[in-house]
């Protein structure tokens, strides 16, 4: 008996639990009240061209840790400080500009350096002198992505695979297709994500690849392929 009571008590929650959730959408939705209220009375403004932006599509975008607003585009690097638009570009005759004038990942690391990423390499950017040093090892390839280890290691995902930096020391590791050890199944690496475990993810065309804590090696793990005209 207690336990058909037990069941019955699980079949009446399961089937009113939904009813009390319409219930509840409805009379709010009489009452007028709106569960997004607190955006009710916000104020966007469109920042254009006309404002100083560098290009019309954004491909990156972060808020540095002083509050700077940095806004990556086709044709420059924005700064947006809350009152002046500040633009960055590549150059052709000044070393301390940018490497290029694409801008496809902006990020900063845990003790504060700012690295763009661009179609032609990765730029650290030096507050001090508001200027831009080349990693020349990336001048190669388009940056696709950032990421930071807790050890402070910088996975950079490129064009033409994976590259493993630890900026204090300056040592390097690059993962690529086709490498006579720790290959990846493809070049083009578009994401990247760590869990917890300090497991890392990252994702290449059909493939995602996953390197686990003291492993050397990725292990790929195979995604559907895409349907045609759908990609």
């Amino acid at each position: 008996m207690l336990l058909l009571t037990y069941r019955n008590a699980i079949a009446m929650k399961k089937r009113f639990f939904p009813l009390l959730m319409e219930l509840i959408v409805l009379q709010l939705f009489l009452s007028g009240q709106n569960v997004y209220t607190p955006l009710q009375n916000s104020e966007f403004r469109r920042i254009m061209l006309s404002d100083g932006l560098a290009g019309s599509v954004i491909y990156s975008f972060l808020q540095d840790r002083t509050g700077n607003m940095w806004i990556g585009t086709g044709n420059g690097l924005n700064r947006y400080d809350g009152y002046r638009m500040h633009t960055y570009k590549h150059l052709k005759n000044e070393a301390i500009s940018l490497s290029n004038s694409r801008i496809n990942s902006i990020f900063e690391t845990k003790n504060g350096d700012l690295y763009i990423g661009t179609d032609k390499g990765l730029n650290l950017y030096d507050p001090e002198s508001d200027s831009f040093t080349l990693l020349s090892f990336t001048s190669s390839y388009s940056i696709k992505f950032l990421l930071e280890t807790h050890t402070g290691a910088l996975w950079i995902g490129t064009n033409m695979g994976a590259i493993c930096y630890t900026p204090q020391t300056g040592n390097r590791k690059h993962y690529y297709q086709g490498a006579k050890t720790d290959s990846l199944p493809g070049n083009y690496i578009s994401c990247g994500i760590t869990d917890d475990e300090e497991t890392l993810y990252i994702g290449t065309t059909y493939y995602i690849c996953k390197k686990s804590p003291g492993e050397e090696s990725f292990v790929s793990m195979t995604l559907p392929a895409p349907t045609p005209g759908r990609e």
